[in-house]
């Protein structure tokens, strides 16, 4: 009905799944690269979890990823979650294609799984189940999905299984009776609203896709509707489709704050701006709580470089934490890395002391033993605190000017899942780096390519050959970066978590023609 007036060549708000209308968040970007890493080679046969609160955007990044999968995967999608054990199984048999008769028994079933697994894998296939709104899965079902991945060769599992469920989920596998298939969770990943500036930029985006003026709508009036969208991007799209419809009605141009207003009112049946308030409230209760509640049991343990934080052994204390103010939270976690400055800017983006950089992330514990360095975590009251170290149940963190094991549980009590990751940059450029280019740092990042992927078997010089930008272009696909070949901030701090030895620029500049 307003396409032609607003000069949009389809409706930008769709609630339909669209991979073309995928905004790419930061936190989408890590949970796409967690779904290709758990269903390629890191997956090793055991499961992938991705949640997030309805329409976040769980059901889009299963469609991009099911469109990025390799020819050599072959997938199992069921959408319908509410199935028998038995059920469940030839649900699987028919999205694969294989026949079966339906008076077959559950154990008949699986053997003719187990041989199409067995006769896929001699081919050189990958198969990979799906299952959408896994929360509704049965006991029953769950455990039959687990003995699933028992079907294996003698050194290779033959079945990759993806689940992807509202937040109970994750609930629900904290369960005693459940803590087996729980532990075979190889990637985790929580979908979390987008925040103000996010949805600007994906409303904006949206437009940009549907061929319209990405200044359709006002500041004021993107700032009305995060507030009352909560930031979930499917409440975003049916309030702006909303204010679409009332400024064609009413003549305008532009949606306004007004417009806004009155459309919002229309699709969430209220008009008062104090019960949007007490609600914002009660959704970061709510957020609180399951933030408490997320603690992702992980194998493992990192330590920073400094030995005075490896030496820490003392017991992990159930006490409340206290947060330092940002400069001495910075300063204390630059001591592990042997840096030393006498400003500390008051944003983590400009933290940038030779190579130093500094990044702010959204997620939780499981994501940062993923990268394996320390970090400063933002409680509540604007206060942060260092982590040094993590194992399965504590973490080693900087309270003053002496170290203490604590129980993360009590940590997570203030934690809302932001935290800075400080890390030492390849390269020592501050301009990206680009196909073309013929720089000293080229030779430092072809260096951690060979370490991040062994086939990579290009020269190690200064120009940012053909063959090299095509590698870069793989390695952002494969970590869900927009693969422009471009090294710039994101492909880099990638990058760096494979450079094992610390910065590589020196030997770098070694091997310099």
């Amino acid at each position: 009905m307003y396409l032609d007036v607003f000069d949009l060549k389809e409706p930008p708000f769709s609630i339909t799944p669209d991979p073309r209308f995928v905004y790419f968040s930061r936190q989408h970007r890590d949970a796409l690269a967690h779904l290709k890493f758990g269903i390629g080679q890191g997956g090793g046969g055991g499961f992938v979890q991705l949640t997030g609160d309805v329409g976040t955007g769980k059901t889009t990044l299963c469609r991009l990823l099911l469109s990025e999968l390799d020819a050599e995967v072959r997938v199992a999608l069921i959408l319908n979650p509410l199935l028998e054990p038995k059920e469940l199984v030839a649900a699987i048999l028919t999205e694969l294609g294989l026949k079966h008769r339906a008076n077959e028994s559950a154990r008949k079933l699986v053997e003719r799984l187990n041989e199409y697994l067995l006769q896929a894998y001699s081919d050189g296939l990958r198969v990979v189940v799906i299952i959408d709104e896994a929360q509704l899965l049965s006991v029953q079902a769950l455990e039959q999905v687990r003995l699933l991945t028992n079907l294996e060769t003698a050194t290779q599992k033959l079945l990759q299984i993806v689940l992807l469920g509202q937040p109970e989920l994750r609930e629900r596998l904290r369960r005693p009776g459940l803590s087996q298939l729980s532990q075979r969770i190889t990637a985790r990943f929580h979908l979390a609203p987008l925040k103000r500036a996010e949805t600007t930029e994906y409303i904006q985006h949206r437009i940009k896709v549907a061929g319209g003026d990405k200044h359709l709508f006002s500041r004021p009036a993107i700032a009305l509707i995060h507030r009352r969208s909560g930031g979930v991007p499917r409440l975003i799209n049916v309030i702006c489709d909303r204010c679409l419809l009332a400024a064609y009605a009413e003549g305008k141009s532009r949606v306004s704050r007004a417009l806004a207003v009155k459309a919002s009112a229309e699709v969430l049946d209220t008009v008062n701006d104090s019960n949007w308030r007490r609600l914002a409230v009660a959704v970061v209760a709510t957020f609180l709580l399951l933030v408490a509640a997320a603690s992702m049991w992980i194998s493992g343990h990192w330590a920073p470089p400094s030995a005075e934080t490896q030496a820490v052994a003392t017991p992990a204390a159930k006490t409340p934490v206290t947060g330092a103010v940002w400069s001495a939270a910075v300063q204390r976690l630059l001591r592990d890395w042997h840096v030393a400055t006498d400003r500390i800017p008051a944003r983590c983006q400009d933290l940038q002391v030779g190579r130093l950089r500094c990044q702010v992330q959204h997620g939780n514990f499981a994501r940062i033993a993923v990268v394996g360095r320390p970090v400063i975590l933002k409680l509540a009251e604007q206060s942060y605190l260092p982590v040094l170290g993590l194992d399965a149940e504590s973490a080693t963190v900087a309270v003053g000017n002496s170290l203490q094991r604590v129980d993360r549980s009590e940590i997570e009590s203030q934690w809302l899942g932001e935290y800075y990751d400080v890390w030492m940059s390849p390269v020592s450029v501050a301009q990206p780096l680009k196909p073309g280019d013929e720089h000293p740092d080229v030779v430092g990042v072809k260096l951690l390519a060979r370490v991040a992927d062994p086939a990579f078997t290009g020269p190690v010089d200064r120009r940012f050959d053909p063959s090299f930008a095509q590698w870069v272009r793989s390695f952002q696909t494969s970590h869900g970066l927009r693969a422009d070949a471009i090294v710039g901030p994101d492909t880099l701090y990638f990058l760096s978590q494979f450079d094992q030895q610390g910065p590589q620029l020196e030997a770098a500049r070694s091997l310099q023609p």
